[in-house]
């Protein structure tokens, strides 16, 4: 049975066209940080090695702003916790004059330290409102550093329901008329509490210049060998594949996790792992299945996730890819 299902993937992949050359081909690692001391020197040096070491094309980064909780509708993107727009442009600026792709992200995260995608504002229209009043503001500074990308959210499963379509298309209405590159909006690829999932009840995609998708597929069972890795990864890419022909719709993939943890692949999409083991080994192994699966498709980009600079220390298991056997399947297989 396995078998059989390895091969119907590989029968799909098999007659796929490749139409994007693949030099076009987003190729990023996410640089995120938090907070009003981020994205400073030291901590950019190691990310302009990376990009150049690792050979990719786009340079990304994560700004984030936040509300207290699920109910709030008021976004603070002044305080604390949000980093300096003037840290990232300093960044924006090298890569521009390297002649590198630069991409920036959104976000809106609770300070309740609970996922994004359960935000239900008391305050709908107040909060709709306030969310383009940022989101306009953060756009025209991406507009004014040349930023070739602009991703808008992520994972907002609570409001990104069709009820709540009109704000998204008058809130994308908005952005371009002050930002002119690519524009896009990064939603869940896994299964919701309703089991279906937010790519496909998302319908503003054609508004947007491509669609972006995160890359946290989970699997219940024990992996053990390269080809039940890959199976995994056909056929969670093929899903997508499907998709993407029936939007016509550009593809990238916004976020692709692999987490260090021991059977991290079984819920790759969680970044807290305490008292785990590592498996530095596994998680080579899943990536380069995962690339080799990546390949047989015409998607249009990844953003690995990611570099944090104090990931190993603040989250030993979680996303790290500093690793000689990772930094080499990058630049051979992305």
């Amino acid at each position: 049975m396995f078998l059989i299902k390895l091969g119907k993937y590989l029968l799909i992949s098999f007659f796929l066209i490749s139409c994007t050359s693949n030099e076009k081909k987003i190729k990023s690692i996410v640089y995120t940080d938090y907070g009003s001391q981020s994205y400073f020197r030291k901590d950019f040096d190691k990310y302009k090695e990376i990009v150049d070491s690792y050979k990719l094309n786009t340079a990304s980064f994560l700004y984030t702003c936040y509300l207290k909780n699920k109910k709030a509708w008021d976004i603070d993107c002044a305080g604390n916790d949000s980093p300096k727009l003037e840290n990232i442009q300093k960044q924006l600026q090298y890569f521009k004059n390297k002649k590198i792709q630069t991409s920036l992200r959104f976000y809106l995260d609770l300070k309740t330290q609970k996922w994004r995608a359960r935000l239900s504002p008391h305050k709908m229209k107040l909060f709709f409102k306030n969310y383009e009043e940022e989101l306009v503001k953060f756009a025209k500074f991406a507009q004014s550093e040349k930023t070739d990308m602009l991703i808008i959210g992520c994972e907002l499963e609570d409001i990104t329901k069709p009820e709540f379509t009109r704000f998204w298309k008058k809130m994308i209405s908005s952005v371009r008329k002050v930002y002119k590159g690519k524009i896009s909006y990064s939603a869940n690829g896994n299964k919701s509490l309703t089991n279906d999932r937010e790519y496909e009840w998302v319908s503003f995609w054609h508004d947007l210049d491509f669609v972006s998708i995160t890359y946290y597929p989970p699997v219940s069972k024990i992996l053990k060998t390269k080809s039940e890795f890959k199976a995994h990864h056909l056929k969670n890419l093929s899903r997508l594949w499907r998709f993407k022909r029936k939007v016509s719709k550009d593809l990238v993939l916004a976020e692709v996790g692999f987490p260090l943890a021991k059977s991290g692949y079984q819920k790759p999409y969680e970044w807290l792992w305490p008292n785990t083991k590592n498996d530095r080994g596994e998680q080579v192994e899943n990536l380069e299945a995962f690339l080799n699966a990546y390949r047989q498709f015409d998607f249009n980009g990844i953003y690995l996730w990611r570099f944090y600079p104090r990931e190993l220390q603040e989250y030993p298991a979680g996303y790290d890819l500093l690793d000689e056997q990772i930094k080499t399947l990058i630049k051979t297989k992305l």
